[in-house]
Parts: structure tokens; sequence; C-alpha cells
């Protein structure tokens, strides 16, 4: 299981096709995940403070694309990057992730560590 953090309206809407790739793709070439392990550590490096966030819990089997595990912003430790758009049936979960009163995480209940 791999896992992949928007918002909830990015999500609405991308549930709604068969595939999804965030604004950042094109650029990236990419999308960015992670594991279960580095969700606090994503959420409080890259999402802090932000509100109405959903972590989308994927099932690597079920991808149509590529799984790279890279360390491309050398954090000293390897992420998982989807090389391809997400088949949203690969989605087995979604998890709300709301940030403690300070802005940082905390991995939330319902998320396999």
């Amino acid at each position: 299981m791999i896992y992949h953090i928007l918002t909830s309206a990015e999500w609405a809407q991308a549930s709604a096709h068969p595939s999804y790739a965030p604004d950042g793709f094109a650029a990236d070439g990419y999308i960015h995940c992670c594991s279960a392990e580095q969700l606090q550590y994503v959420g409080d490096h890259y999402f802090r403070g932000k509100q109405d966030l959903v972590i989308l819990c994927i099932e690597t089997s079920k991808l149509n694309a590529p799984v790279k595990y890279e360390d491309l912003n050398r954090e000293g430790m390897l992420f998982p990057h989807l090389y391809g758009a997400l088949n949203t049936d690969a989605v087995k979960k979604v998890v709300h992730f709301t940030p403690n009163a300070d802005g940082t995480f905390q991995i939330p209940r319902g998320i396999m560590t």
C-alpha cells in the first residue's frame, strides 16, 4: 500500500473519472506518494496547517503505472513515485487527514503502519 495526500475537493473531482493526475504531474512526470510511516513527515513538511485533506490508500498491485522508490529531494528517505496517472480503481480507502491545533499531523487511525 502507498499513500497520496490531496484535498477532499480534488478527490471528489478525481474519483468521478477512471484516472487522476495532480496539477504538478506535467512538470514532475510522476505522482508523489509515501509509505504509511512517512505520512506524518510529509504532512508536517508539505501540508502543514492545511485543512480538508484526505489520504488515498492505494493498492500497488492494482496500479496500471510503475512505482519507483527514489530520494529525489535528498531527504534521506526513499519515496514511492507513481510514473503515470493513478487509475482510481486502485484506491482502496480514503482517510481524512486533519491537522493538530498547531498545524502538524499524526498518522490517522485507519492507516496501517
